[in-house]
């Protein structure tokens, strides 16, 4: 999903289907999906917008944001 707040144009907000406390919480195959879904929008990003670099950030629990 594209961030309301995004910190900058091109902010993607990638999360989980599932509802979850904690990042660990997940399922193997959860946490594969996510990184797949990642990775197929850094793919689309650099074919659209001919960025070649990415920042994948990952905030864990309430006190992370």
């Amino acid at each position: 999903m594209v961030n309301s707040r995004a910190i900058m144009p091109g902010h993607v907000l990638v999360c989980p289907a599932r509802v979850v406390q904690y990042f660990r919480d997940l399922t193997e195959l959860e946490v594969l999906e996510l990184f797949v879904c990642a990775k197929e929008i850094a793919n689309k990003f650099e074919d659209n917008f001919k960025l070649k670099s990415f920042s994948f950030v990952i905030q864990d629990g309430e006190a992370a944001g």
